[in-house]
């Protein structure tokens, strides 16, 4: 990830001089001891939360909804009291899926998919798929808008899942366009990753501690499942 300004971009310029910093060194006399401070001059390091803090799961699927396992049947219900005369159902689609052809994510083969909201579309986020051709469990996504909060709502991520258990998790979340952040802050290249997971409960499966929430922190939308 790099952050750099808007008149960096139209003018970059190559730095002169030399850095340097102040060190102070404090006595209190004979016997005693001896303390050294330093302060660094010039401008101050970037901090490393430019995208804001991030409280994220990566078992967010973006209203994907994951193939039934076999042998898993949906649960009926009681059986009715009443002979039953007819059943009606609906089926409300939230995209019209196209095929784009196949291809290779990592080293699986997979399905790539089209997909073009018929509703809600700031919701319905999904605009590419990768699904795995064995197991149809998604590989690769491209979303039109990620997380909550401005640039990041309104440029295209690419999304990376990877199997934990045979169950797909978010390794990767890279912005597709450069972010264009306040104070004239251009953030080139945004990835946020997952990194090590696994499995890691407390007794009432809940963190312990619940992070403060602002408006720069990165949450994620409501799944649309």
């Amino acid at each position: 990830m790099s952050s750099i300004s808007q008149e960096e971009v139209a003018k970059p310029t190559s730095p002169r001089g030399t850095d340097f910093s102040i060190h102070f060194y404090l006595s209190g006399g004979t016997g005693s001891g001896t303390s050294n401070t330093s302060i660094s001059v010039g401008r101050p390091a970037s901090s490393a939360d430019v995208l804001g803090v991030p409280i994220l799961t990566p078992s967010y699927m973006f209203g994907i909804r994951l193939p039934q396992r076999s042998g898993e049947a949906p649960a009926l219900g009681p059986a009715p009291s009443f002979p039953t005369i007819a059943v009606v159902s609906t089926d409300r689609r939230d995209y019209t899926v196209s095929f784009l052809g196949t291809d290779v994510v990592g080293d699986v083969d997979t399905y790539h998919l089209g997909l073009t909201p018929l509703r809600k579309p700031k919701v319905n986020r999904l605009r590419e798929l990768w699904v795995g051709e064995n197991d149809y469990l998604p590989r690769r996504a491209l979303v039109a808008g990620n997380f909550t909060i401005a640039p990041l709502v309104d440029v295209p991520w690419t999304i990376d899942f990877t199997l934990h258990e045979g169950a797909p998790l978010i390794s990767d979340e890279s912005a597709d366009q450069p972010l264009y952040m306040p104070h004239r802050h251009v953030i080139t290249n945004a990835t946020i990753s997952f990194d090590d997971v696994r499995e890691n409960r407390t007794f009432f499966d809940e963190p312990l501690v619940t992070p403060p929430v602002t408006d720069t922190t990165l949450l994620e939308p409501p799944d649309p499942l």
